[in-house]
């Protein structure tokens, strides 16, 4: 995978009519939403003009996973090579050995990082749907407001 590039996400924020296209989104693998932005106008251009001032911090939290990503493949196949070239015992066996405990607490710290991953996506599904929420609520507040204006003339 490549890391992206604030200019190019900027770039596609521009021309897909600032934001309102989301190809800023597609860019960063973002596709859910991307499709949102198309169907909804970059949720009304609010998400849009919110994009405008966290798009930046979105590239670098994209090549920081990106990064994160290389650095475990290279721990994993590190921690592989040296475990084949050393003849390990069993880790189902009895007895106590460093080798097994680093794998064991390597093991541990991989799988509370996978649901750490998976907790921070469930966080921003809903934060998402918070202000989804929170849009239609407003529009419909000034929806209200100008109906209410329009009777009483």
């Amino acid at each position: 995978m490549k890391f992206k590039s604030k200019g190019i996400a900027y770039l596609l924020w521009l021309i897909g009519i600032f934001g309102w296209l989301g190809l800023h989104r597609f860019y960063l693998g973002k596709t859910g939403t991307g499709i949102l932005w198309i169907l909804t106008g970059g949720l009304f251009g609010f998400g849009s003009l919110f994009d405008l001032f966290t798009l930046g911090g979105k590239v670098e939290q994209y090549n920081t996973k990106i990064e994160l990503e290389t650095i475990r493949v290279a721990t994993l196949n590190n921690i592989s090579n040296q475990n084949t070239s050393r003849n390990l015992p069993n880790p189902n066996e009895a007895g106590t050995n460093n080798d097994n405990i680093i794998q064991t607490n390597y093991s541990a710290i991989n799988n509370q990082t996978d649901v750490t991953i998976t907790e921070l996506s469930s966080y921003y599904i809903v934060q998402g749907v918070l202000l989804l929420l929170f849009l239609l609520c407003l529009i419909y507040a000034i929806y209200d407001h100008f109906r209410i204006q329009n009777n009483l003339k």
